[in-house]
């Protein structure tokens, strides 16, 4: 819990600020590069799956006295806890020493983004920090094949609430963000931010802030949003916005608890906090999306939906103590088998949107059925048992007639192991 530190290495280096609704990813020291390859450069970002809601933000300040001003563009520590990351700027602007923390807050579709600057100059500052921001309201991969079709995106500032709402011309897919409470606050129409893929649309703020001499100030922002209304993703940045102090609380608590569960001793320092990290690593892998389901995603950044070969990991996390993940992916896998196959095969791969590019090769079938066996072996929950039986009897009579023509008990087919 008491974080890991890059030590000013791997600048250029990805990480995630995880939750289950909303994560961000970006480079350790502090920026927004393209990144990734099943989106080509559209990896990184914020996401709240189906959908991302921006490509990345960048910050300035600004001395109001002096008009002097400096760029945050390279940090020079990045630490990773489990419930968020840490930018250590250092020493900018004479005596001033600035951080940004940020933190997604789980079950809810947003981020929190912290910068504390601390004046340790003998006189007070009047200061500014200006943030661009440039959105890139984009579906997940394989949305293209569903007929899903980006199309530009428009943003503008709301003055009664002093924060900025964008929107996909075309879909109801929508972004918000600014920072609660702040009345000082001066947008900006044409901010020019790093060049980044997509058709984004850019806006920025000036933020005014004023430090006594010796003391700290900390500037919050909130970024949320919605695949499907407005509504919804202003119900988000209200509820981040108000609650984000009990929700970042709410998280370690949550990840200690994490920590404690299937606790191994390991003589070997380094290979205990690998242990440790990977149960962590794991949680930040869970997606939650509505309507299609809850479980444990592939991989971050590339494979943020959800396999057939995943049961593996199942299997994994039964021995780490957390079984109901177990079973809301088994459920998941069921469901989203049944919708595409409907014969009892397990599908290999089904994107956030629901598209499934591989209906299943032969080993994932039974691996499913093996892991929901699993389940009951470590658990005892026969109520379980008996909703997974009819897909694990579908599966079964798959496996032993459409894919063994040969009848020798044997079935047929490409198998994966990954």
């Amino acid at each position: 819990m008491a974080g890991i530190s890059n030590e000013g290495r791997n600048p250029d280096r990805p990480y995630a600020a995880a939750g289950d609704r909303a994560y961000l990813i970006g480079t350790q020291d502090g920026n927004f590069p393209d990144l990734g390859d099943h989106v080509p450069g559209e990896m990184g970002g914020l996401w709240v799956q189906p959908i991302k809601l921006i490509d990345g933000f960048w910050a300035e300040l600004i001395d109001s006295a002096t008009t002097e001003k400096v760029a945050l563009r390279k940090s020079r520590e990045f630490i990773n806890y489990p419930y968020g990351n840490r930018f250590r700027y250092g020493t900018v602007l004479d005596s001033l020493e600035v951080e940004r923390f940020q933190f997604s807050a789980d079950g809810h579709a947003g981020i929190v983004v912290q910068y504390t600057l601390t004046n340790r100059a003998a006189r007070p500052r009047a200061l500014a920090l200006q943030l661009s921001v440039k959105t890139d309201l984009i579906p997940v991969w394989y949305s293209e094949r569903l007929g899903i079709i980006d199309a530009p995106d428009t943003v503008g500032w709301e003055p009664a609430t002093r924060r900025f709402v964008a929107r996909d011309i075309r879909h109801p897919w929508f972004a918000v963000w600014g920072a609660p409470g702040v009345a000082d606050v001066q947008p900006i129409l044409h901010p020019d931010p790093p060049g980044t893929k997509g058709q984004g649309a850019a806006a920025g703020a000036r933020y005014g802030i004023r430090i006594a001499p010796d003391s700290t100030s900390t500037l919050t922002l909130v970024f949320a949003g919605s695949a499907s209304a407005r509504a919804q993703a202003e119900s988000t940045y209200d509820y981040l916005a108000q609650h984000h102090d009990t929700l970042l609380a709410r998280k370690k608590a949550r990840y200690a608890s994490l920590l404690k569960r299937s606790r191994i001793r390991i003589p070997d320092d380094r290979l205990q906090e690998v242990y440790n990290w990977v149960k962590v690593n794991t949680e930040w892998l869970v997606r939650d999306v509505p309507g299609l389901g809850r479980g444990l995603s592939g991989a971050l950044p590339e494979y943020p939906w959800w396999f057939g070969t995943e049961t593996y990991s199942l299997q994994a996390l039964l021995a780490a103590g957390n079984p109901e993940l177990a079973k809301q992916t088994l459920r998941l896998l069921r469901d989203q088998s049944a919708k595409a196959n409907g014969n009892g095969r397990i599908i290999h791969e089904v994107t956030t949107n629901g598209g499934v590019s591989n209906p299943g090769n032969t080993q994932e079938t039974a691996q499913f059925i093996l892991t929901a066996g699993m389940v009951y072996d470590w658990t005892g929950d026969l109520t379980f048992a008996r909703e997974m039986y009819p897909a694990m009897e579908q599966g079964l009579r798959w496996l032993l007639t459409d894919m063994d023509q040969n009848r020798n008990l044997f079935p047929e087919g490409y198998g994966i192991m990954e």
